[in-house]
């Protein structure tokens, strides 16, 4: 039952923690559909992951390579100096470069990758307050950084030769309160910024070259629900464009059909948006052939799955048939984000406070989840982060924030079982964010 603040009653704190928390997460996977934190998809050469400690005894980022037969992390020199609190690495498109946001101090610290796994820092680049985690977008061409305390977007020309930053004419550009997150389009075109505090989104269209860079979208921003998480896109096969809004205050998906004219959207909403869900909802996450949107609901532990009409984009709850029959998937205490494996086949769900990953295979046509044998899966650790599946299928990496360790679980790719690596979990720095895989 949700509980609404009367004059002179308390508020219901588990909810307010719990958004706070998802306020917060939207370093675990933008930019990235899957959640999965990976960077390119090559499936030759070596495996390498990075992790940003982000707690006040590291500051820093460390490097691992993975074994490739067993996933055995070896640590690659010493951990590298980045700026206060760094945030989840970030890749450019082709694995060259690393880019972290710092949102202590205020600054990106950009890095350039050898073909060793090795880090070398390029540059320290000022940007506004309590800045997230920055967004490439699809072309290589462009840097955003939504800075949560100073209420606006920091926009970088990206060279894709030499890692180069430099701020485009206006930067930074306003946006609404507590910008949380920068999503854009495929093709480049737009960014949408889900400011958390104001219940809304700042929509731009992206002029390269142009005066002003960034043009607010007609009716900007756009009202969601309370405490909107990061943008989902989704490209229809009839070419419509899909915004897709987890609202983790009122336990709904608001869904708009994208002007991709003007980056804006087009009145009315998607039939039906918005859409319920359980409690705390995260950032909805799309399987791989666009038919299916999963979010995980941090508050009632479960796992809501809809089905994705080809045609409108309207979602359809997926019922799990139990016993007893609900409207949810159960997982394990505090579930924080979704991850899908290459293929789509499983899902795979971090719990915070049980300390443990639910595993689920994913019946392709109706959406239904089934727990694989074995889960949930231990991480031997506390306050696990989402789960990074690397390009191949292969591992798991799961951070353990709060012992400061590595999870490392290789996939049974038949039947989604995971088996906990040797050694594992390895050690990290003082509170390790969620893992960045790289393959060079």
């Amino acid at each position: 039952m949700k509980t609404v603040q009367e004059p002179g009653k308390a508020v219901d704190m588990k909810r307010v923690n719990a958004i706070l928390g998802l306020a917060a997460a939207f370093i675990f996977f933008t930019g990235c559909a899957d959640g999965s934190g990976n960077g390119p998809t090559s499936t030759g050469g070596t495996m390498f992951i990075y992790t940003a400690n982000s707690g006040p005894a590291s500051n820093n980022i460390s490097t691992f390579k993975v074994t490739p037969t067993s996933g055995v992390l070896v640590p690659v020199g010493l951990p590298l100096a980045a700026g206060t609190t760094p945030q989840q690495v970030v890749l450019d498109t082709r694995g060259q470069f690393a880019l972290v946001a710092n949102a202590g101090s205020a600054n990106l610290s950009s890095y350039q990758i050898g073909s060793a796994g090795t880090l070398s820092l390029l540059a320290t680049t000022p940007v506004g307050t309590n800045p997230q985690l920055p967004t490439i977008d699809p072309l290589d061409r462009f840097l955003f950084v939504p800075n949560f305390g100073s209420v606006n977007l920091s926009v970088f020309t990206f060279n894709s030769t030499t890692g180069a930053l430099a701020a485009v004419a206006g930067s930074p550009f306003a946006t609404g309160t507590n910008p949380g997150s920068a999503s854009v389009d495929l093709q480049g075109h737009f960014v949408w910024i889900n400011n958390v505090a104001d219940g809304n989104i700042s929509m731009f269209f992206i002029n390269p070259g142009g005066a002003p860079f960034l043009t607010p979208a007609p009716l900007s921003p756009l009202a969601t629900g309370t405490t909107p998480q990061r943008v989902t896109f989704l490209t229809l096969p009839n070419t419509k464009l899909i915004a897709y809004i987890a609202n983790a205050g009122d336990d709904t998906i608001s869904a708009f059909e994208v002007n991709q004219a003007n980056g804006g959207f087009i009145l009315p909403a998607v039939l039906g948006s918005p859409y319920t869900t359980g409690t705390a909802p995260s950032a909805v996450t799309i399987n791989p052939a666009g038919t299916l949107a999963f979010v995980a609901n941090a508050l009632s532990n479960d796992v809501s799955v809809y089905t994705i009409d080809q045609t409108t984009g309207a979602l359809t709850l997926v019922q799990n048939p139990g016993p007893p029959l609900s409207n949810s998937f159960p997982s394990g205490t505090n579930p924080n984000a979704v991850t899908l494996n290459p293929a789509g086949t499983f899902v795979f769900v971090a719990n915070a406070i049980s300390a443990n990953v639910s595993v689920y295979a994913v019946n392709q046509l109706t959406g239904i989840l089934t727990q694989v044998v074995g889960s949930p899966f231990s991480t031997g650790g506390g306050q696990p982060q989402p789960v990074t599946v690397d390009p191949t299928g292969q591992f798991a990496f799961v951070s353990n924030l709060g012992s400061d360790s590595i999870a490392v679980f290789s996939i049974n790719q038949v039947t989604g079982v995971l088996t906990a690596a040797a050694g594992s979990p390895f050690a990290a720095g003082d509170q390790p964010l969620q893992a960045t895989v790289v393959i060079r």
